[in-house]
C-alpha cells in the first residue's frame, strides 16, 4: 500500500494512538477527544493531499505553503487557553507519532517523502502559531528596533556567537558560530542557525557561576533596562570551559512587556590568558629584580641609566643618586671594554655574556659578568644584568680541591665495599639507586645498567617487591632508618633471603642525601625459624587439641552421671515409697508409669552409648532389605506425637510414597526418630515442626524443619560430632548425651546418603535435611496403594465408577495406546486413540469424551502444548475435559509443572494398570462423570 493510501485508511488508529501520547503533555487531561484533536485529521487530509501532488497523482492538491486548517486549529486552541508552547510540542508530538507509525506498518516511504511531511508540519506549526499574535507578535516599531539591534550586533563582532531569546517560547536561536566557536551542535534550523531552549544556554553556565547569571539577565528582563553585559565561564562540546564576554539587547512590545533579548558571546579566554600571561611576567620581573641575586639596571641608547636595583648599588658601592646622575655614565663605563658585544647588541638585540672589573671608590676591584638585551625593537631602551664573579671564581677553585678530595674519598669506598662480606648500596635523595657494590652483581647477575634506578627490583621475588618498594619509598619519604627481609634471586635462578638495613645520609647543614644500606644473606636463618615456627604452631594446635579432648571428655563424663542418675532418682523415690507401703492406692498407676518411663530412658541412653561404641569399633551392622521411607517416616511420627501434642507443637507432614531405598528399617527410624526428639524438645510450646519425604531425581529427601531455638552460627560446623552440645554446662535446659545427631550422620552414611543441618541462628529454627539414594532394583516397583493392595492379590479388579466412560488417549507409541487400550476396554471403558496432539485436538472436538489420557514427550507439539491448546477450547467444545498426563519424568518439579499446565493428575511412566485405575476412577468420582 502506498503511503498516501495508508494515511487515508489508517486515520482513525493513528489519531486513537495519537490522543493517547498527547494526554502527557499537560493541560489536555480533561478535553474530550473530538476536542483534543480539533482540526488535525482534515490537516492530515491536506498532508495526503500534498503527497499525491508532489507524486504526480489524481486526487492531489497544493503543497501547502499556508494552511486555513493550521489556522484554524490554532484559533481553537486560542480559544481553549492552550499557551504557544503547548501548540509546539502538539505539532512536534504529530511528527513522531506519523513516523512511528508509518514505520509499524512496514513502508519504507522515499527521502522526499520525508521531507515533505516535514514541510507539511512546520507549515501547520507556523500557520496555528500566528492565532497566538496577542502573545507573540511585536509592533512594527518594536520590530524595527529588534532588527536594529540584530544588525548592529553582527556588525559589531561578526565572529561572535549570535542569539536570539523568544522569551515568550523560551528558545533561542544561535547563528554558526555556536558551532564553529564553541563546539555545540543543536537542532538545526537551516541557513547556519540553530535551536535550542533558554535552559539549555543556562545548563553550559559554570556552575559558580549560574545563580549569578540567571538572577542578573532576570533583573534586566524584570525592570526597565535594555542593556544587559556579563562575564562568565561557558562549557564547550568537548567539556572544557571558555572565558565569554556576553552582551544583550531587550525588546518590549508597546506596553512594555518583555518580547525578546538579541545579543552576541565572544570567546575572551585568549584575552584572559594573555592578560594573566603579563601578570605573571611582570611578577617574575619585579621578584627577580628585588631577589638581591643579579644587580640590574636600565639603560638607554644614550648611556644614560634610568633604573637601578638594591643589589646593583650594594655591588658597585654607590647611591642610587649618584649611579643615576646624568654625567656619570655608569653603562659605558662598564661596556667599554667589550666593543664586540656592543655590536653584536646592536645587530641581534642580545648582549652576549662579557666579563668586565669595576673599580669601587672603596678601592675594592669587583670582576663582573654581564649580559643582557633590548628591551624594544628599536634598541632604544635595554636592561642589564651583572653577577659579581669574585666570589665564584673562589667557590670555583674551592670546588675543584674538594671534587679530587671526593673522587680520593670515593676511590677508597668503593675498594672497600667491593671487597666487603656484605652487599652495599647507595640512593639519591630522589629514591633512585646510584650505586651497587661487585658483590650485588655477582650475586644476581645485573649489569650496572639494569641495577641501578629501580631496576634492582626486578630481582626481588614478586611475591615481596610491592611491600619492599612500599616500605623503603616510606622511609624515603619520612627520611628515618628501615630494615626489612625478602627474597632475592640469584643469578643461578635460586632465591635467597636477604636482611635489608640501611641508614639515611645528610650533610652537615641536615640536607638529606639519600640511603647507604647493606644487604646479608640469611637464609638458613630463615628456614631455622621457620622450621621452629611449624613446629611451635602443631604443637600449639596439638596442646588446643588435647585440652579440648579433655574438656568434652569431663563435660560428657558429667552429662552421663546426670543423665544416669537423674532418672535413678526418680526410680529409686517411688518404688521406696511403694515397698513402704505409704503410698496412696490412687497413686499407685503414677509411680509405676513414672519408674517405666525412667527406665525406658536409661535404656535408650545405653543404647545410644553401645551405637556410638559399634561406630567408632566399626561393628554396626545393617539388616538391608527394601523400605518405603514414607513408612519408616509415618512410625517415627507415631512414636513422637504423644510428646509433641504434650507441648501443643503442630506437626505438619507431607510423604511421597514412591521413595524407596536399600536400607535398615531400625536404623533408618533411629535416624527419623532423633532428629524428629530433637526438634520436639527444642521447640517451645506452641510451636510448629514440618516434616517432608520427596523424590529428587535419583535421591530421596527426608526434611524435618522446627520453629525452635534453632543453631548458633559458630556451632553449625560441630552439630554432628560426637560429645558435642551447644550448651554443654549444668545450667543447660535440654538433657541427652549429645550423641543423637553424631550417630544420625554414621547411620545415614552407613546407607550412602548425607545429613545437613541449615539454620539462620538462634531463636529462628532448624532445619535438617537426609537425602538417601533411590534403590536401583525398586525403581521400577510401584507400591500400591492399602486400598488397592486386596484387589492386586485377587487379579485386576475393574473400579465400577469407569464403566460406559468414554476416554481420549494421545501417544505417539502405537504399544502403549494399544496396551491402554486394551487394560480400559477391559473396565468397559471405550476408547479413543490418537498419536499426536493436533489429532488429539481433533478427536476431542470430534468426540467429546468423558475423559483425556496424553503423554508429555511427543513430537512436533508435546503434552504441555497439547494441554495449553485444549484448555484454550469453550466447555462446549471440551476445554474442561478432566485430563491426565503420563509421562517418564517423575521429579517434583516436573509434577508441579504438570498440574500448572492444566492436568489434573499425574502418573509415571512406566504405568502400572492398578494405579491408572486408581487415577481415573478418581477422576470420575471428582468430576461426577458418566453417561446414560
Amino acid at each position: 500500500m502506498a503511503l498516501p493510501e495508508l494515511l487515508d485508511a489508517g486515520q482513525p488508529a493513528f489519531f486513537q494512538h495519537w490522543v493517547q501520547q498527547a494526554r502527557l503533555l499537560g493541560a489536555t487531561q480533561t478535553l474530550p477527544d473530538e476536542v483534543l484533536i480539533g482540526a488535525l485529521p482534515r490537516f492530515l487530509e491536506e498532508m495526503t493531499g500534498a503527497l499525491r501532488q508532489e507524486a504526480g497523482g489524481p486526487g492531489g492538491s497544493p503543497l501547502p505553503g499556508q494552511s486555513h486548517v493550521a489556522v484554524a486549529h490554532g484559533r481553537h486552541r486560542v480559544r481553549l487557553g492552550f499557551d504557544a508552547a503547548l501548540v509546539v510540542r502538539e505539532f512536534a508530538l504529530l511528527r513522531d507519532c506519523l513516523f512511528e507509525w508509518i514505520q509499524q506498518r512496514g513502508l519504507q516511504p522515499s527521502l522526499a517523502q520525508l521531507r515533505l511531511l516535514s514541510r507539511c508540519i512546520d507549515t501547520g506549526t507556523r500557520e496555528a502559531l500566528s492565532q497566538f499574535s496577542s502573545a507573540t507578535q511585536v509592533s512594527a516599531a518594536d520590530g524595527e528596533q529588534l532588527s536594529a539591534a540584530r544588525y548592529r550586533l553582527v556588525m559589531l563582532a561578526t565572529n561572535d556567537v549570535v542569539w536570539d531569546w523568544d522569551l515568550i517560547s523560551n528558545e533561542v536561536v544561535w547563528n554558526e558560530a555556536v558551532r564553529l566557536v564553541l563546539g555545540h551542535a543543536p537542532q538545526a534550523l537551516g541557513s547556519g542557525l540553530y535551536l535550542t531552549s533558554a535552559a539549555w544556554w543556562l545548563e553550559h553556565i559554570h556552575p559558580e557561576a549560574r545563580e549569578r547569571i540567571s538572577e542578573s539577565i532576570h533583573s534586566v528582563i524584570d525592570g526597565k533596562e535594555s542593556f544587559w553585559r556579563e562575564e562568565y565561564r561557558f562549557r564547550r562540546g568537548d567539556g572544557t570551559y571558555a572565558a565569554v564576554e556576553d552582551r544583550g539587547y531587550l525588546v518590549r512590545d508597546a506596553g512594555g512587556r518583555a518580547l525578546r533579548m538579541v545579543g552576541s558571546m565572544q570567546d575572551v579566554t585568549a584575552r584572559h590568558a594573555a592578560e594573566e600571561a603579563l601578570r605573571q611576567s611582570e611578577f617574575r620581573y619585579r621578584r627577580l629584580a628585588d631577589s638581591g641575586v643579579f644587580g640590574m639596571l636600565e639603560w638607554k641608547a644614550d648611556g644614560a641609566i634610568t633604573a637601578v636595583n638594591d643589589a646593583l648599588l650594594g655591588l658597585l658601592g654607590l647611591t642610587r643618586g649618584a649611579a643615576l646622575a646624568p654625567g656619570f655614565g655608569l653603562w659605558k663605563r662598564l661596556a667599554a671594554g667589550s666593543p664586540e658585544a656592543l655590536k653584536q647588541l646592536k645587530e641581534t638585540g642580545v648582549l652576549p655574556p662579557f666579563e668586565a672589573r669595576y673599580g669601587r671608590e672603596d678601592g675594592r676591584q669587583v670582576d663582573l659578568l654581564i649580559s643582557g638585551f633590548a628591551l624594544d625593537e628599536g634598541q632604544g631602551r635595554g636592561l642589564a644584568l651583572m653577577l659579581d664573579t669574585s666570589r665564584l671564581k673562589a667557590v670555583q677553585e674551592e670546588r675543584e680541591r674538594l671534587m679530587v678530595r671526593l673522587q680520593e674519598s670515593e676511590a677508597r669506598f668503593r675498594n672497600m665495599a667491593d671487597h666487603a662480606p656484605v652487599m652495599l648500596w647507595v640512593t639519591e635523595p630522589s629514591a633512585l639507586c646510584s650505586y651497587l657494590s661487585k658483590g650485588w652483581y655477582d650475586f644476581t647477575g645485573q649489569s650496572e645498567a639494569e641495577g641501578l634506578g629501580f631496576g634492582w627490583l626486578s630481582r626481588v621475588h614478586p611475591d615481596d617487591a610491592k611491600r619492599s618498594s612500599e616500605v623503603f619509598l616510606a622511609a624515603n619519604a619520612r627520611k628515618e632508618a628501615f630494615r626489612l627481609d625478602y627474597r632475592l634471586r640469584s643469578k643461578e635462578g635460586e632465591y635467597r633471603w636477604m636482611i635489608d638495613s640501611a641508614s639515611p645520609r645528610f650533610t652537615p647543614d641536615g640536607e638529606f642525601l639519600g640511603y647507604i644500606g647493606s644487604l646479608i644473606d640469611i637464609s638458613d636463618r630463615k628456614q631455622a625459624e621457620v622450621e621452629r615456627e611449624e613446629l611451635l604452631a602443631r604443637e600449639s594446635e596439638a596442646r588446643q587439641e588435647a585440652e579440648e579432648a579433655n574438656r568434652l571428655k569431663d563435660e560428657f563424663l558429667a552429662t552421663v552421671s546426670h543423665e544416669l542418675r537423674t532418672p535413678l532418682t526418680a526410680m529409686l523415690g517411688w518404688v521406696q515409697m511403694l515397698r513402704m507401703g505409704s503410698l496412696p492406692a490412687a497413686k499407685h498407676a503414677r509411680a509405676l508409669e513414672t519408674v517405666e518411663r525412667n527406665a525406658r530412658a536409661q535404656g535408650q541412653l545405653i543404647e545410644d552409648l553401645l551405637d556410638v561404641s559399634r561406630i567408632m569399633s566399626g561393628k554396626l551392622k545393617l539388616e538391608v532389605a527394601p523400605v518405603e521411607v514414607s513408612a519408616v517416616v509415618e512410625q517415627a511420627l507415631e512414636s513422637v506425637q504423644p510428646a509433641a501434642d504434650a507441648k501443643d507443637i503442630r506437626i505438619q507432614a507431607a510423604l511421597d510414597s514412591t521413595g524407596h531405598v536399600m536400607g535398615d528399617a531400625q536404623r533408618l527410624q533411629q535416624v527419623v526418630w532423633n532428629l524428629l526428639s530433637n526438634a520436639v524438645k527444642f521447640t517451645a510450646k506452641g510451636g510448629r515442626i514440618q516434616v517432608l519425604v520427596e523424590r529428587r531425581d535419583s535421591a530421596v529427601d527426608i526434611t524435618v524443619a522446627d520453629t525452635g531455638r534453632g543453631i548458633p552460627e559458630k556451632f553449625l560446623p560441630h552439630v554432628f560430632d560426637r560429645f558435642r552440645q551447644a550448651d554443654g554446662s549444668s545450667t543447660r535446659s535440654a538433657g541427652g548425651l549429645g550423641l543423637g545427631l553424631s550417630i544420625v550422620r554414621h547411620l545415614v552414611e552407613l546407607h550412602g546418603g548425607t545429613v545437613n543441618a541449615l539454620s539462620e541462628g538462634e531463636g529462628k529454627g532448624a532445619t535438617f535435611i537426609v537425602t538417601l539414594p533411590l534403590s536401583v532394583a525398586m525403581r521400577r516397583e510401584v507400591i500400591i496403594p492399602r486400598s488397592l493392595a486386596p484387589g492386586l492379590s485377587r487379579g485386576l479388579q475393574c473400579p465400577p465408577e469407569l464403566a460406559h466412560l468414554r476416554v481420549l488417549i494421545v501417544d505417539d507409541e502405537e504399544d502403549t495406546r494399544e496396551l491402554l487400550r486394551t487394560l480400559l476396554e477391559g473396565c468397559q471403558v471405550t476408547i479413543f486413540t490418537a498419536a499426536s496432539a493436533e489429532e488429539g485436538l481433533a478427536t476431542l472436538m470430534a468426540k467429546r469424551p468423558d475423559l483425556l489420557v496424553s503423554d508429555i514427550g511427543m513430537p512436533g507439539v508435546d503434552g504441555y502444548g497439547f494441554i495449553a491448546r485444549v484448555r484454550a477450547l469453550s466447555a462446549e467444545q471440551g476445554g474442561r475435559t478432566p485430563a491426565v498426563a503420563l509421562t517418564a519424568y517423575a521429579r517434583m518439579e516436573d509434577r508441579a509443572r504438570v498440574l500448572l499446565a492444566g492436568f489434573h493428575s499425574h502418573v509415571p511412566k512406566p504405568v502400572e494398570p492398578v494405579e491408572l485405575l486408581a487415577v481415573l476412577a478418581s477422576l470420575s468420582g471428582r468430576f461426577a462423570l458418566g453417561r446414560e
